[in-house]
């Protein structure tokens, strides 16, 4: 008689084991995607807070003429607490250590980076007087918002996990120029200032205006404003008779299309014709871009500042005049200077001479004035902050103070 071996026991034990393992790499599965998708949920707590941080550094208290950070600094970690809160990780609303002392190692830290295109160079808190950046840091830990259970924990003996991210968004505002995609368009009036004039504005200018939700009103704000006069003789300023000219970038050349980039700004196209508007170091170590205008006025963009009050904008403040072609000649301030007087009619627009663009500042147009008399041609401007996307940095490029952009750095 043949008897038949039993297996079932054998069967019993495989299956027990593959049921193990079964369950084992699909704890594994399971955790790999909630640690993958907790940390992303905390990394981008974290980006969010640093940048809706770092955006309050920006000191209003600069156009009033006295400088005062420490407000902001506290307005900073407020809305480095706020923002984290909007955020959640492993379905938990997400705390954050606001770090007051300001410790290195603390959730938000408040300090300056010197140069944020260098990933190597560190935040600095120690001895410093100018704030740029703001590091946060999110956890899932023992000591803020509870760590991370583990699906695992029954068969590693690990049943929970601290985790963090980190961020640091910085708020730079040395700006060496800006660069535009093909269908952008930068919010730049056709005009440089003087520079000097500018800085005798912060300080002896007179304050007649105020904006208010992209209002002019009369009034004073603390604010100074500086009156630009494109003909006006004997005010202080080398080579020309005004303390401000009319820029040629532009694709063409022409009072319709000057008057269009007062409304609407300067396209990518327009900047394109100059290779950028960009200041580069040409070998003296400063930053700057010579740019071709002359100084005249049409009374059509008189109007079209009128429409824009209000609303802001950027300019650029030159330091010098060149009645040449500047690539020509070593020393271009030999050039500096007076045009010949022009009849004062409307033949516009033809390069007459070259601004030697050092820097960029914002402002709002609050007045502009048209006379048969070119002495009191104007136009009034108050200075004003911004943020741009579109601004480009540079560590060597001088500190604006009145146009910023806001980035992740770390």
């Amino acid at each position: 008689m043949k008897h038949t071996k039993n297996n079932s026991g054998s069967v019993m034990v495989l299956f027990a084991i593959s049921l193990v393992m079964i369950f084992t790499m699909t704890a594994i599965v399971l955790d790999l995607g909630i640690l993958v998708s907790t940390h992303n949920e905390l990394q981008n707590a974290a980006d969010s807070a640093s940048l809706a941080a770092a955006s309050q550094l920006l000191d209003e208290d600069i156009l009033t003429g006295s400088a005062n950070i420490n407000d902001d600094i506290v307005d900073a970690r407020g809305y480095a607490e706020q923002f984290a809160a909007y955020n959640v990780a492993a379905k938990r609303a997400l705390a954050v250590d606001r770090n007051d002392a300001n410790n290195i190692t603390g959730g938000v830290v408040v300090g300056y980076i010197d140069n944020p295109l260098d990933i190597n160079d560190v935040i600095q808190t120690s001895g410093v007087s100018a704030y740029n950046s703001v590091q946060v840091q999110t956890e899932l830990s023992n000591t803020l918002n509870g760590p991370l259970a583990m699906m695992l924990g029954a068969f590693s003996g690990t049943s929970e996990i601290a985790m963090r991210a980190q961020s640091t968004a910085t708020l730079e505002d040395r700006i060496a120029g800006f660069t535009l995609g093909p269908n952008e368009t930068l919010p730049m009036l056709p005009f440089a200032a003087y520079a000097s004039a500018w800085e005798d504005a912060l300080i002896n200018g007179p304050d007649n205006y105020r904006v208010v939700n992209g209002q002019v009103q009369s009034g004073s704000d603390g604010i100074n404003e500086l009156t630009l006069y494109p003909y006006r003789w004997n005010i202080g300023v080398p080579g020309t008779r005004g303390n401000v000219g009319t820029i040629f970038i532009s694709m063409v050349v022409g009072t319709s299309y000057v008057n269009n980039q007062i409304y609407n700004g300067m396209s990518g196209g327009d900047l394109a014709t100059i290779d950028g508007l960009l200041l580069m170091d040409n070998g003296g170590g400063e930053l700057s871009q010579w740019l071709p205008g002359e100084n005249w006025m049409s009374s059509t963009w008189h109007y079209s500042l009128r429409n824009i009050r209000g609303e802001p904008r950027i300019i650029a403040l030159y330091t010098a005049i060149n009645a040449n072609n500047p690539t020509a000649y070593a020393d271009p301030n030999q050039f500096d200077e007076p045009m010949s007087d022009r009849p004062n009619v409307e033949t516009c627009c033809a390069i007459q001479q070259y601004y030697k663009a050092t820097e960029f500042k914002a402002v709002t147009v609050v007045d502009s004035t048209w006379s048969s008399n070119s002495n009191y041609i104007r136009f009034v401007v108050q200075p004003t902050q911004i943020t741009s996307d579109s601004a480009v940095v540079d560590s060597d490029a001088p500190h604006s103070e009145f146009i910023y952009t806001l980035s992740l750095t770390r």
